[in-house]
C-alpha cells in the first residue's frame, strides 16, 4: 500500500488530478458527499481497513485526513465535496454517490446558522490569502527557472537518459503506463511530504541536484518517456506549487527513483552538467529563492489559521452526527464490495 495526494494547493489555486483515479477503468467509484465533520474520512478509513487498500489518498489541506482510497480490488472511494466536485463516471452501473449529509440531525445545526456562516466565510478568506502567497512563491521560482531554461542542453539530457535507461531497465513487452500523483502538499504543516511512499517503492534514489528548478524536470520527463517505451510503469509525482513540474519519478519495477529531495538520496547527479554554460548571476537567484521561502512561510500561517477555523466549524457537525448510522453505512459499503 502507498500513500499519496491527488490534489494540491498550488500557485494557481486548488489543483486536482482526480481523473487519474475517478474514471471508467475503476471497478466501482463511490463518491462521498457531505459537510465538514460528517465522517467522510472515517468512512474511507473503515472501508479501506476492512477490504484492503492499494493506495490511501490524503487530503492536501490536512494530511491526517483522507480524500480517498483505491482498494485492492480496484474500487475507488473519493470525497466529492467542494472543491473536488467529483461525480462517479458510470453512476448506478459501477458505483454511486454516498450522501453523509443524511447522517446529521439538522435540528442541532439550525440554531448555529450564523456561526457556521461566519466560520465558512473566514475560512474562504484565509484560503484566498494563502493562494495569493503561493502565487507569489511561484512567481519567484519562475524567475529562477526562466534563467536556466534557455541554457538547457536537450542533447546532453537525451544522451544521459538513453544510456541510463538502457543499462538499468530491462526491456519488456508492450508499453508501460504513467500514473500522476503528488507526494507533497502545502498545508498547515508547511510543505508536508509522504516520504515513506518513495522509500517503499525504490531502493536506489538518485538526487537530481537542480538549484535552477527546471533542469531536473526536463531530465525526469525524458527518463519517464523512455522507461514507458521499454514497457515499465512509471509514477510521476508533481510539484505541489507548480503542477507542471515533476518533483519525483519512480519506476517500481526497477526499484528506481529520481528525486529533487536531497533527504531521499542514495546518490547524486549535478544538473549543471546539462547546461551549456554557467549562469552568471547566482546572487540574484539566491534572492529569488529567499523570496519564495518567505512567501511559503507566510502561506503556511494562513493555512494554519484556515485549519483552526475548519476545526471549529467541524465541531458543530460532529455534534450533530449520528455515529451509529455512520458505522452502519460503512458496514453496508463493505458488504457491497466484499
Amino acid at each position: 500500500m502507498i500513500d499519496t495526494f491527488i490534489c494540491a494547493n498550488t500557485k494557481n489555486g486548488f489543483f486536482s488530478l482526480q481523473n487519474e483515479v475517478i474514471n471508467e477503468r475503476a471497478k466501482r467509484v463511490y463518491v462521498i458527499k457531505g459537510g465538514p465533520g460528517t465522517g467522510k474520512s472515517t468512512l474511507i478509513r473503515r472501508v479501506a481497513a476492512a477490504v484492503g487498500a492499494a493506495e490511501l489518498i490524503h487530503c492536501s489541506s490536512d494530511p491526517d485526513s483522507l480524500d480517498g482510497a483505491v482498494l485492492s480490488d480496484g474500487t475507488v472511494l473519493f470525497d466529492g465535496t467542494s472543491p473536488h466536485l467529483a461525480e462517479p463516471p458510470l453512476p448506478g452501473a459501477a458505483g454511486r454517490i454516498i450522501n453523509t449529509g443524511e447522517l446529521w440531525d439538522e435540528s442541532k445545526l439550525i440554531p448555529h446558522k450564523n456561526e457556521i456562516a461566519a466560520l465558512s466565510a473566514a475560512i474562504s478568506e484565509e484560503y484566498r490569502a494563502a493562494y495569493s502567497l503561493l502565487s507569489a512563491a511561484g512567481k519567484a521560482d519562475e524567475l529562477v527557472s526562466s534563467a536556466a531554461l534557455p541554457l538547457i542542453c536537450c542533447q546532453r539530457i537525451s544522451e544521459y537518459s538513453k544510456s541510463l535507461v538502457k543499462r538499468r531497465l530491462k526491456e519488456k513487452e508492450g508499453k508501460g503506463n504513467i500514473s500522476k500523483r503528488f507526494l507533497s502538499a502545502h498545508c498547515h504543516k508547511g510543505t508536508f511530504t509522504l516520504k515513506d511512499t518513495i522509500l517503499s517503492l525504490s531502493n536506489e534514489r538518485i538526487f537530481l541536484n537542480d538549484k535552477y528548478l527546471s533542469v531536473a524536470d526536463a531530465v525526469m520527463k525524458e527518463i519517464s518517456e523512455r522507461a514507458v517505451l521499454r514497457g515499465h510503469d512509471v509514477i510521476c509525482f508533481f510539484s505541489p506549487l507548480d503542477p507542471s513540474r515533476i518533483s519525483h519519478v519512480v519506476i517500481p519495477g526497477a526499484s528506481l527513483c529520481f528525486t529533487t529531495d536531497p533527504s531521499l538520496a542514495t546518490r547524486k547527479v549535478n544538473c549543471a552538467r546539462f547546461l551549456t554554460e554557467v549562469i552568471s548571476f547566482p546572487n540574484r537567484l539566491k534572492l529569488y529563492g529567499e523570496l519564495s521561502k518567505s512567501a511559503l512561510f507566510a502561506a503556511k500561517a494562513r493555512l494554519c489559521e484556515a485549519k483552526r477555523l475548519h476545526d471549529e466549524l467541524e465541531k458543530y457537525y460532529v455534534a450533530a452526527l449520528d455515529k451509529r448510522a455512520s458505522e452502519q453505512l460503512a458496514a453496508k459499503i463493505i458488504s457491497e464490495i466484499s
